[in-house]
């Protein structure tokens, strides 16, 4: 289906995903968005081996300041509270989760970007109905 630098994407590998989505899901994605689907999964694959998994590759960078937990705080947490009728919370005692949360958010960001740029450098070769890979 696919050539992935020296890899292959094979109809097979299609196949038992669209299986597995069937069996999961009830139901499973058009052939060339399953292609996609292993295409991402063989770049975060890769590339996460080699980077020593995306946690470790962004976490080190991301800093979440005092200012950042507090909005959050206020501009979000409070105002779910409020819309289900209870208290917040008090900032000291959430103030290390939205910090965690605030981390995976920017971890989720700087991983989606990091994607984007592998994509961009990987070449890929897609076959031809009849000719194979």
């Amino acid at each position: 289906m696919a050539r992935i630098e020296d890899d292959i994407v094979t109809l097979s590998e299609v196949r038992e995903l669209r299986g597995y989505q069937q069996l999961v899901e009830g139901h499973a994605a058009s052939d060339d968005r399953l292609l996609a689907q292993l295409i991402e999964q063989w770049i975060v694959n890769t590339e996460a081996a080699a980077a020593r998994y995306l946690d470790y590759k962004f976490r080190p960078a991301v800093q979440v300041d005092p200012a950042a937990i507090e909005k959050y705080y206020r501009e979000e947490l409070a105002p779910a509270f409020a819309a289900k009728g209870q208290p917040p919370l008090p900032l000291e005692a959430v103030q290390d989760q939205i910090r965690e949360l605030l981390i995976q958010r920017e971890i989720s960001r700087r991983a989606a970007q990091w994607l984007e740029e592998a994509r961009s450098r990987l070449k890929v070769e897609f076959a031809k109905p009849g000719n194979g890979p």
